[in-house]
């Protein structure tokens, strides 16, 4: 069967979550986008942050994340979960730089259309980011500047059931006392 790389730096970092939308889904290693930077800067239909990668034309800035390889039949529900291609452009030649042998690789991944600054990610989703940097071990460095992003309550009463998927991931990867209805 045929496969595809894609890059997750988001809450599809963390195995479980993206496993639930794609099965096949297979950490092969973490890597490094360069020139980039990580925000909570796409608007959700939610009107929380959600991340997205930004393009900063300075080669000291890096955004950690994680490779998968993914089964190519599997594309459609990934592009579906990221909300391709209203919310979200999918790059199908991102090139990472591998942290185990620095080279260059070109994967798949989405990029946020369009950005508004000052949005903050809601406490369930900025928990499942830090789970899927601290699950692959991405750079503590990084994890610390991840785990000071602000984050919010989710202020729908229902919560669509998002919270308390959020909260079953987190269960089941051993991850739950990452979360916190406390606005950081």
């Amino acid at each position: 069967m045929s496969s595809f790389q894609y890059f997750a730096y988001g809450s599809n970092m963390l195995s479980q979550r993206l496993q639930a939308r794609c099965p096949s889904a297979m950490a092969i290693g973490i890597a490094k986008a360069v020139d980039y930077t990580l925000c909570f800067d796409k608007k959700s239909a939610d009107n929380s942050g959600k991340c997205t990668l930004l393009k900063t034309n300075n080669m000291s800035d890096i955004a950690y994340g994680v490779l998968f390889r993914i089964d190519t039949s599997e594309r459609d529900a990934l592009d579906d979960a990221e909300g391709f291609p209203e919310g979200y452009a999918r790059d199908d030649s991102f090139t990472v730089v591998s942290l185990t042998d620095q080279k260059c690789i070109p994967t798949s991944t989405y990029i946020a259309n369009k950005c508004v600054e000052g949005l903050r990610p809601y406490s369930w989703y900025h928990a499942l980011v830090l789970a899927g940097a601290m699950e692959h071990k991405l750079p503590p460095d990084y994890i610390q500047t991840l785990a000071k992003f602000p984050y919010a309550s989710d202020p729908d009463p229902k919560k669509n059931d998002r919270e308390q998927k959020a909260l079953t991931i987190l269960k089941k990867a051993g991850y739950a006392h990452l979360f916190s209805e406390e606005k950081g």
